[in-house]
């Protein structure tokens, strides 16, 4: 009867003995999943963040009329609009940096002349 106790006792011992060290092999694996859960955590209260900023922005009475005027193609009284054709604005969208540093030290003038040649 004894002998029975202490073989029940010991595969008792051992299953919880492998158990344990599963865990145990386990646990450095939940570790990096935690890190990573933190991580994905804060970028997604930065992205928070960000996005309750642009939507403050987008809540403003400037930016709704600024955005209402461009969908309509409406102006404020006494203001003047420039309609551009697309090819121009895709040629001026085409330009490479070292054409734009350029032109940016150009007067204001010469850059709608050099838009427009």
């Amino acid at each position: 009867m004894k002998r029975l106790w202490l073989i029940l006792f010991s595969i008792f011992g051992l299953i919880l003995t492998f158990n344990l060290v599963k865990e145990l092999l386990r646990f450095p694996q939940a570790r990096q999943r935690l890190k990573e859960a933190e991580r994905q955590l804060e970028q997604v209260k930065l992205k928070n963040l960000q996005l309750k900023q642009e939507k403050q922005l987008f809540l403003t009475s400037e930016h709704l009329e600024r955005e209402i005027r461009n969908k309509l193609m409406m102006g404020k009284r006494n203001e003047a609009m420039v309609i551009l054709p697309e090819e121009v604005l895709n040629q001026a969208a085409s330009l490479s940096a070292d054409q734009t540093e350029v032109l940016t030290e150009l007067p204001v003038w010469r850059q709608w002349w050099e838009l427009f040649k």
